[in-house]
């Protein structure tokens, strides 16, 4: 199985000359293929779709690694997998189904919602990097007493960093997507469904709208 979101002659042809495939493809291959093939407005999205309806992974069944630390205290939910060597804090909430990867930290007031994926190395609800020099030139840590609040359904990428608040918490809102290799200081926002991208760094207090792309600073 293949999709084509545009249309191009030369895929047009190496479609044709197979029988034992089945294609997604935009309208623009409507009455130019021989092989089985779907018309659809959004052949990726569909492509995922049937991905999803007859490869789908299989179901959690709330496995909690050996070698992981979760604190008492900790509220984990039901069918929760946590990998190995995974830290995790006595304050921290983990919601239904949601599943962590080997190598996690999450730490200090840390509420994590339910059917949620965070990958290998990520460290959620740290200290930011805040100081302020003192009468002496000494540089002295600005304190960091808020928490971070993640939504449902929101995918953290390998070796990202969200930072705890300040004083309020730093918020992922629900079916936001983060890549690899993030960092996202104290008390920022990212918006319900917002995309953000390997290699992105977000100082402290910004927000991330996913339908705009815009970044204002917080009030």
């Amino acid at each position: 199985m293949v999709f084509a979101k545009r249309y191009s002659d030369a895929f047009a042809s190496a479609l044709n000359a197979h029988s034992d495939i089945v294609a997604i493809v935009a309208s623009g291959y409507t009455g130019k293929l021989r092989c089985p093939h779907i018309i659809s407005a959004n052949p990726r999205l569909d492509f995922i779709r049937v991905l999803n309806r007859f490869f789908a992974p299989a179901s959690s069944v709330g496995v909690i690694h050996p070698t992981a630390i979760v604190e008492d205290g900790a509220e984990i939910g039901r069918n929760v997998q946590i990998g190995p060597h995974c830290y995790i804090s006595t304050q921290s909430v983990i919601g239904d189904g949601t599943c962590i990867h080997a190598n996690v930290v999450i730490d200090n007031c840390v509420r994590i919602g339910k059917q949620c994926e965070i990958k290998s190395g990520a460290v959620i609800g740290q200290s930011g990097f805040g100081f302020e020099r003192d009468a002496d030139g000494m540089p002295l840590l600005f304190p960091h007493k808020g928490g971070v609040v993640v939504g449902d359904n929101v995918y953290i990428g390998a070796n990202t960093c969200i930072d705890r608040g300040t004083l309020g918490d730093t918020v992922v809102a629900s079916n936001a997507k983060i890549d690899n290799l993030v960092h996202i200081a104290h008390n920022c926002h990212i918006g319900e469904g917002a995309f953000v991208i390997a290699g992105a760094s977000l100082g402290g207090a910004l927000a991330w709208g996913a339908a705009a792309g815009w970044l204002p600073m917080l009030q």
